[in-house]
């Protein structure tokens, strides 16, 4: 009887530490791109495009759409368009971000060297309050997270609704 308890309870054990140890990487892995997503969006508001850029996979594969508040899509298909269009929006507006702005909300799912975000930023600035809805996609490459694609639509506070 003590052999069979004490078989059961070696079986349990070995199905809860490496549950364990996949929540405690997980957690990890979420931290990483939180910080990824944080600092880019950081370098975006401080107007550094090399720093900015460096968030994302160089690839003609990258895909970075923005909608924003004034209703216009703009989107860039590859890692040379998108840095030509986020840099000719620096060069028209180069002073650094003066309001606040904030990421929150963070839903992560990670999936081995892939992982899917939606988070909400927000931007308070003279004129109002806006936030964006964001879904993001990352790729982990050579160790470090990348953003591979980038959606966000910008919209007034209070303007969003959300279906369950």
């Amino acid at each position: 009887m003590k052999t069979i308890l004490l078989s059961v309870l070696l079986s349990v054990a070995s199905l809860i530490i490496p549950t364990t140890v996949t929540f405690a990487q997980q957690s990890g892995e979420e931290t990483a791109i939180q910080q990824v997503l944080t600092r880019s969006f950081d370098a975006f508001g401080q107007r550094d495009l090399t720093g900015f850029s460096a968030y994302f996979v160089k690839s003609p594969d990258l895909f970075y759409q923005v909608y924003t508040i004034e209703g216009q899509l703009i989107v860039a298909r590859g890692w040379e368009a998108m840095t030509h269009m986020v840099g000719n929006h620096m060069k028209n507006d180069p002073n650094d971000f003066k309001g606040k702005h904030s990421l929150s909300d963070f839903q992560i799912h990670v999936q081995g060297q892939m992982a899917w975000v939606n988070q909400t930023s927000r931007w308070e600035l003279p004129g109002g309050v806006y936030k964006g809805s964001d879904f993001v996609v990352l790729q982990k490459q050579a160790g470090q997270w990348k953003i591979a694609a980038l959606i966000t639509q910008t919209y007034a506070e209070g303007k969003l609704v959300v279906v369950k």
